[in-house]
């Protein structure tokens, strides 16, 4: 009968082998399973360093890992050069220990049995000197034996225990006492030898229960027993896990007997039932419940728990990953056996952050349905509060709401368990007085009206009975009651393009900032601005902006003589509040620049007659075409007559009152006027050829 892999995997079936004399040469290497790269053999021990042949001794190996650390859950392999281990293969326990069963047959000579651990591929050894087997007892007086095994049915488990009970009788029916009786239980054969124990290439295999050609010992058994005073002996089977049909006999000198024994395979866990100790924990180091139970329970086909020593295998599916830990092995998998009732037992660690935990359980045919514990935050820890909005137009009104909004979380700012309570109060107007929490958020509203004090309301939250509390604050502004002019340009180039910001507060009637989106109405004698803006925020601030645009001006608003550069003063005003009670102005002055021939002028004709008396005027203007008031001209006539009169240019730039006096005889005059300014004439030169007929 065949066993599936993974029961093999938790005990092997002993092996007893070269009964009668022959040493056994068994020295091949049994590697368990690749773990993670670094595990290694640290040491291996054995229980007694000296026995008989027949008789047993447990074999540890202690397993480390890279760090030299002792490393539970790591799969080891076990040989030895004589005789037979247990099983061949065994994970390692708390401390990183592996123990094994060291069997060895009846002998007649002295032998020494290395024992191999290996995992990883690393293999150590201890050694044991087995002594040869000496028989002093007169087991010639042997008669009768009678043998009873308790239970005579077990599962193949690995674990179960039985117990076995050997009478011996001389021929008279008297108790046979200080008589060794060899013990062995595995598949039955032929004892053709009549040693009581299985010789390989003598004795013939009656029942082959796995089909290897060999005989293989059902469990662990030791190889002797003696008899008290009574007649009595007494000896503990352990259940391997090969199952089927099996014997166990008791001899001694030329008598043997023979008892049924019956390994059943184990059932299949078919259901896989996940429940926990706790639907919640708390977050790690707040104080509460930080670990719970994660409890698998495997049921067979017929909906009843499985034996103890099946696998199963636990795994965090989702979570809020924050240090959470199955077993303190991360997220898994691990795999534990079960226990009593079926059950097979795993510590779920909380972490520092809140949230649920998904788990699930399986084998390798079944997975259970998942199952949810939650991580609670731990205690009120922080607490912070804000207003929305943070001004409101409410200083003469009533009932005005802002809802005022709490956050509450633990040490590790996960947000509190829901339904904790945040309470609220407040030094002007009326607020709700508490509120439960909702994912760490409480909300209260606050209502303006009175008590009145600044119109700077500051409300405070609180929980955990007040040791934790935090304020809050908003304005409950006003109208509009002052306007005042931050920045403005103090001069713009007078050439319809330059543009300058201007920039106002406005406060209401407490200094406080007014409500986002009061308007501004703005006005400007000169040029061109944005006709209104609108104020923003209302709680850092509550500033408005224009753009004023300067102009290509129509005359010199400022006449000096020097020409000073100032074309014109735009005065630029802002207002707001009813009727524009809040308001507040500022000026800006418009630049001209040079003189530009290109832009000037005169009316002198190009022709005349001899000795005519001309007037004429001569306009000045700058390189935007703006009016220069206050140039002086000086004129000159080349070829003949003459120019009377000379003056400064007005307000719209022009030399008036001129007048040539053409020459009395046909010719060819030309006449220059010279702007003289000394900052912004540039000397130009405005030339006029005139023919005189």
């Amino acid at each position: 009968m065949k066993i599936e892999s993974w029961k093999r995997a938790l005990l092997a079936a002993a092996l007893i082998a070269a009964i009668g004399g022959c040493e056994k040469d068994d020295n091949d290497d049994i590697t368990g399973p690749v773990v993670t790269p670094g595990n290694t053999i640290e040491s291996v021990v054995s229980g007694r360093t000296e026995i008989m042949a027949g008789d047993s001794t447990s074999v540890t190996a202690f397993v480390v890992d890279g760090d030299g650390e002792p490393l539970e859950g790591a799969k080891v392999g076990f040989t030895t050069t004589w005789g037979a281990i247990a099983s061949t293969e065994v994970m390692s326990g708390a401390g990183g220990r592996a123990t094994n069963v060291l069997l060895t047959p009846i002998s007649n000579l002295d032998v020494v049995a290395e024992v191999r651990a290996s995992t990883s591929g690393r293999v150590k050894f201890t050694s044991v000197e087995v002594m040869r087997f000496v028989d002093t007892s007169d087991t010639a007086s042997v008669a009768e034996i009678t043998l009873e095994v308790a239970p005579g049915e077990m599962l193949a488990d690995g674990v179960s225990e039985s117990e076995i009970e050997v009478t011996a009788r001389d021929g008279e029916g008297a108790a046979a006492a200080g008589v060794l009786v060899r013990l062995v239980a595995g598949e039955r054969f032929q004892d053709v030898n009549g040693d009581g124990t299985f010789t390989a290439g003598s004795d013939v295999l009656l029942d082959d229960v796995n089909g290897n050609t060999a005989w293989d010992a059902a469990g662990v058994l030791a190889g002797w027993v003696t008899t008290d005073a009574g007649g009595h002996a007494a000896a503990t089977f352990r259940a391997g896990v090969l199952s089927g049909a099996f014997a166990v006999r008791a001899s001694a000198g030329n008598v043997s007997v023979e008892m049924p024994l019956t390994l059943d395979p184990l059932p299949e866990i078919a259901y896989i039932e996940l429940d926990a100790a706790r639907a919640e924990i708390q977050v790690d180091g707040t104080g509460g419940v930080e670990s719970t139970d994660i409890l698998a329970t495997g049921l067979d086909a017929d909906g009843n728990p499985v034996p103890a020593g099946l696998p199963v295998t636990f795994e965090i599916v989702e979570g809020p990953n924050g240090g959470e830990e199955i077993e303190d092995q991360g997220y898994g998998p691990v795999t534990v056996v079960t226990g009593e009732n079926g059950v097979a037992r795993a510590r779920l660690r909380s972490g520092t952050i809140s949230g649920t935990v998904v788990l699930r359980a399986s084998t390798p045919d079944v997975v259970s349905a998942a199952t949810r514990i939650a991580i609670a935050a731990g205690p009120p820890h922080y607490i912070d509060a804000g207003a929305n909005p943070v001004n409101i137009r409410a200083w003469d009104l009533i009932g005005v709401p802002s809802t005022i909004t709490a956050i509450v979380s633990d040490v590790y700012e996960n947000p509190v368990r829901d339904g904790t309570v945040v309470y609220f109060t407040t030094e002007e107007g009326t607020v709700t007085p508490s509120s439960p929490t909702d994912g760490g958020f409480a909300e209260a509203t606050f209502y303006s009206g009175v008590p009145r004090n600044d119109g700077i309301v500051h409300i405070t939250s609180s929980t955990a009975g007040g040791a934790l509390e935090t304020e809050a604050s908003l304005i409950t502004s006003g109208p509009p009651t002052s306007v005042t002019i931050l920045s403005a340009p103090t001069e713009l180039n007078a050439d319809g393009r330059a543009r300058g910001r201007i920039v106002v507060r406005v406060l209401d009637v407490n200094d406080n900032y007014v409500v986002a989106g009061t308007i501004v109405q703005f006005e400007a004698t000169l040029g061109t601005v944005d006709a209104s803006a609108a104020t923003g925020d209302g709680w850092y601030d509550s500033i408005a902006e224009s753009r004023l645009t300067s102009a290509v001006l129509e005359m010199d608003s400022t006449v000096r003589t020097p020409d000073d550069g100032v074309g014109g003063t735009s005065v630029v005003s802002a207002r707001a509040g009813l009727g524009g009670g809040a308001n507040a102005s500022t000026t800006v002055d418009f630049l001209t620049t040079s003189a530009s021939a290109a832009k000037s002028s005169s009316t002198l004709p190009t022709s005349a007659d001899m000795g005519e008396s001309i007037p004429f005027d001569l306009t000045v203007k700058d390189y935007w075409g703006n009016p220069l008031g206050g140039h002086v001209w000086q004129f000159t006539v080349v070829g003949g007559g003459q120019v009377t009169a000379s003056g400064s240019s007005n307000r719209f730039g022009v030399v008036s009152g001129l007048t040539f006096v053409a020459p009395a005889t046909p010719t060819k005059v030309t006449v220059q006027a010279v702007d003289i300014d000394p900052l912004y004439g540039d000397g130009i030169v405005l030339s006029k050829t005139i023919d005189i007929q």
